[in-house]
């Protein structure tokens, strides 16, 4: 019989947002499997959960750049105190900074889970520089490395961030026993007095440039000049929010839009919705378009990298090439008119969804990490 293994999990990030959500699966499904300890920066939905159920964790100067020579340094001496069997980093900057505090340590035995690709902001020389590095150093150092959805792991092989026998993709679980209850859809829509005439339309993400919700308000614009009875709800928060709010104002879609801020579940929203969009610049994979598909939720979303490896045009939704204003419309519209077709992708979407079943999704985490703990040579790199 196998003993139990060490594993430490490090994530830069602990808050509401999507990658967190996402390793709070990963560290509750395995707790049944290994001993794990989590490292994080902030204090947030991840703390609060490992507090719940017990799992030890502690909080390092992670979540900013300025202290990450601290986090850095603090790395170091926790994997040295806890010698795990396996150390899984989750995202951008605890890539590096915890592929080379590992490696300092004398641990080799590393999964780098890319939850959010740095080279989609390649903007200007010093980002491709800072990208570039950011990416290769955890890649090389790894044992594995693993990309939520096709595109970024296509990416990393093309630009020569990593060797073929490194990398696969395995996308992000779902827990499809948090999906929201009818009773929770219906507290949404009661609380925020959803008129059940119109077509509710839900957007639900942080609000910053990558995301692009003003292509979406654009996008409104022309869905409101048709006359239809649609609302859209706006689900986040963020440093985009005043000017995003101040462009539906200018537009005059302030009875149309409303800004509802962060919100404790988003799913919830996603499942009361009768359409959930999504624009976005770029997308490793995120959690909103699987969640919206597996409430049976119809989607319209940008064909970007995450969303086109869900999404098959047509079916569960439809695709809109990034930035394609009058596109975003005419598929609201399509939707909106249609109450059968979204129903029939609603059906659709319930369907593609167990895909990402996650008890299926975390058993390949775990025979992934396994293979790494127990294979002579796999932690060599």
């Amino acid at each position: 019989m196998r003993r139990r293994l060490r594993m430490v999990q490090v994530t830069h990030l602990d808050g509401p947002g999507g990658g967190p959500r996402s390793l709070v699966r990963h560290m509750l499904f395995y707790l049944a499997e290994f001993d794990s300890v989590i490292l994080h920066g902030g204090s947030g939905l991840i703390a609060k959960m490992c507090d719940r159920v017990g799992i030890p964790h502690r909080q390092l100067r992670l979540d900013k750049k300025r202290w990450l020579g601290i986090g850095f340094i603090q790395l170091v001496r926790w994997f040295r105190k806890i010698r795990p069997d396996v150390v899984i980093l989750h995202g951008q900057w605890a890539g590096p900074v915890g592929a080379l505090a590992a490696r300092l340590a004398g641990i080799r035995n590393v999964l780098y889970v890319v939850q959010w690709p740095a080279f989609y902001t390649d903007w200007d020389p010093l980002r491709i520089l800072r990208n570039f590095f950011s990416e290769k150093i955890p890649c090389r150092l790894a044992a594995r490395v693993i990309t939520l959805c096709e595109g970024p792991r296509y990416q990393f092989l093309y630009r020569g961030l990593c060797p073929p026998d490194k990398i696969l993709s395995i996308p992000n679980p779902l827990s499809h026993a948090v999906l929201p209850t009818p009773e929770e859809r219906g507290a949404v829509r009661e609380r925020w007095g959803w008129d059940e005439k119109e077509v509710h339309v839900v957007s639900v993400g942080r609000l910053v440039d990558q995301k692009r919700v003003d292509w979406l308000i654009r996008a409104w614009g022309v869905v409101a000049r048709e006359g239809i009875q649609a609302r859209l709800w706006i689900v986040g928060d963020g440093p985009e929010r005043a000017g995003l709010e101040r462009l539906s104002e200018g537009l005059g879609l302030g009875g149309q839009i409303r800004f509802l801020g962060e919100q404790k579940n988003g799913w919830a929203f996603l499942a009361a919705a009768d359409i959930a969009v999504m624009t976005t610049a770029y997308e490793g994979l995120g959690n909103v378009v699987p969640e919206a598909l597996a409430a049976g939720v119809p989607v319209v979303v940008s064909d970007a990298d995450g969303p086109r490896d869900v999404v098959t045009e047509g079916r569960e939704g439809f695709l809109v090439p990034p930035g394609d204003i009058a596109g975003m419309a005419a598929r609201i519209l399509q939707l909106a008119r249609d109450p059968e077709l979204r129903v029939r992708m609603g059906r659709e979407g319930k369907r593609k969804a167990e895909e990402f079943d996650g008890n299926r999704i975390l058993r390949q985490y775990v025979s992934v990490i396994e293979d790494l703990a127990f294979s002579p040579s796999a932690g060599r790199g």
